[in-house]
């Protein structure tokens, strides 16, 4: 056997050290997403507070669509309501957002 074939003989050590390596790196990108996504709730949720006393004052078609998909749970039904009786042409775009938000809070 050649040296440099005996450094490549596997006594075990690696791969323990390769999986510890591989956890800590995980752990490490767990508390950095959890934190990313704690920020991003805590922005979603005071844009919505802003959003909702804004509309609790101009009437905006935004509060039709949440005001049926809280009370439904059903977010073609508050599109469905947004074209037929208040004629929005962003309806569509509307509940994509709301989706991709609802999506990225959960």
């Amino acid at each position: 056997m050649t040296l440099k074939q005996a450094n490549k003989v596997d006594t075990g050590n690696s791969k323990v050290k390769n999986r510890n390596n591989r956890i800590k790196r995980n752990e490490q990108n767990k508390i950095i997403k959890n934190a990313q996504n704690n920020t991003y709730r805590e922005t979603i949720k005071s844009s919505a507070e802003k959003e909702s006393s804004h509309v609790k004052y101009t009437g905006c078609h935004e509060a039709s669509l949440e005001f049926i998909r809280k009370y439904t749970g059903c977010h073609e039904a508050g599109l469905e309501f947004i074209r037929k009786y208040i004629g929005c042409h962003e309806a569509k775009f509307e509940m994509w957002l709301w989706r991709r938000i609802d999506n990225q809070i959960k």
